[in-house]
């Protein structure tokens, strides 16, 4: 008969934590779940179990199958441990032995697999001849351990990942602002939540019954700490469009004076900035002046802003003069071909020799 059960540490079984009845129900629970298994009213979770893998072998309920199934399970040494994890109070009904003191034995002999082979007890097997049965008190709590744990953990740090994605860029590099603090606050929780998580998983890895609820409590804060930040990393993205779009709707026509400078050219390249914190776009093109050899940085103020590289462009700028103080540096990018001819936008062009030295404004 094939059995389908989840494997369970043998240590735990020797370890038997005490658990409270709530947490052997949700753990039973989500054991059943994890295999897809339902159970039905009044039934147990270990019944539910038994007659899932008789359907699953096409086996009537009937006592002869009960017997296969039994056999089945005691000779798969982790079918009988997954069998004693769940079981409780009917453990006996599968030919296993359920008291304290049979335990006990477990615990202070699991060191030597010789004398634990199973959760089966055997009055004629010799290694068994040092124990003596003793009548049952009380059922002791236990703990499964189930790849699920693990893969709560990956998720959660997975979107603990994404929410530092998403709040990174959202506080200013520099100075304070009351704007800030939501923004901390999803980075503390981050950090707790990660924090959370691998102890989490450290504590289930050592046998400690808290490991399981540190987890869950983990992924929620990353859960929710997470979608806070795309919340708000949507907001500012929002902001940023929205004021980038009222400046390009705001067209100045280029003006020429006998102080401007018209020379050709063509977009070398250019560079584009969100400030999430401050919920402004930032556009740098950087127009080379063939004729005369010459970079210009120009930053974008208003207007036009979707010239790309190679696009050919007519530079209009103030003329350079070194006996002013606070020179003028405003002027204007036009667009000379295609859908761009006659498309301008206000610029500050500022004469340049190499783009990495320039910062977006």
């Amino acid at each position: 008969m094939k059995l389908r059960y989840i494997q369970i540490d043998p240590q735990i079984i020797a370890e038997l934590p005490n658990w409270s009845k709530t947490e052997l129900e949700r753990e039973s629970e989500e054991t059943l779940k994890d295999l897809s298994i339902t159970r039905h009213a009044n039934e147990s979770y270990l019944l539910a179990w038994a007659r899932a893998m008789l359907e699953e072998n096409d086996c009537e309920d009937n006592a002869d199958n009960h017997k296969r199934l039994i056999e089945a399970i005691r000779e798969d040494w982790n079918a009988q441990l997954f069998v004693w994890a769940l079981g409780g109070d009917e453990r006996k009904a599968f030919g296993l032995e359920d008291s304290p003191a049979f335990q006990q034995y477990l615990a202070r002999h699991y060191a030597n697999r010789a004398l634990a082979p199973g959760a089966f007890y055997d009055h004629d097997d010799p290694r068994y001849w040092d124990y003596q049965p003793q009548p049952a008190h009380n059922s002791v709590g236990r703990q499964l351990v189930r790849s699920g744990q693990l893969v709560k953990t990956v998720l959660g740090l997975l979107m603990v990942a994404i929410g530092v994605w998403a709040a990174s860029g959202l506080m200013a590099p520099v100075g304070w602002r009351l704007a800030d603090v939501p923004v901390l606050l999803v980075w503390i929780g981050l950090l707790a939540a990660g924090a959370g998580l691998l102890l989490g998983l450290a504590a289930l890895a050592a046998g400690e019954s808290g490991g399981a609820a540190l987890q869950r409590l983990a992924l929620s804060v990353a859960v929710l700490v997470a979608l806070t930040a795309i919340g708000l990393h949507l907001d500012a993205s929002r902001r940023v469009a929205a004021d980038a779009a009222q400046r390009e709707r705001w067209v100045v026509p280029p003006i020429v004076d006998e102080k401007s400078v018209e020379e050709v050219g063509y977009i070398y390249q250019t560079r584009r900035v969100d400030r999430l914190w401050e919920h402004t776009r930032s556009v740098v093109w950087f127009v080379k002046i063939p004729a005369m050899n010459k970079l210009y940085s120009c930053s974008w103020e208003t207007g036009f802003t979707s010239f790309a590289k190679d696009d050919a462009v007519k530079l209009i700028h103030k003329k350079s003069d070194t006996d002013i103080e606070t020179p003028d540096y405003s002027g204007f990018v036009v667009g000379l071909h295609g859908d761009r001819a006659g498309r301008s936008a206000a610029v500050w062009a500022v004469d340049t020799d190499d783009p990495g030295d320039v910062r977006p404004r």
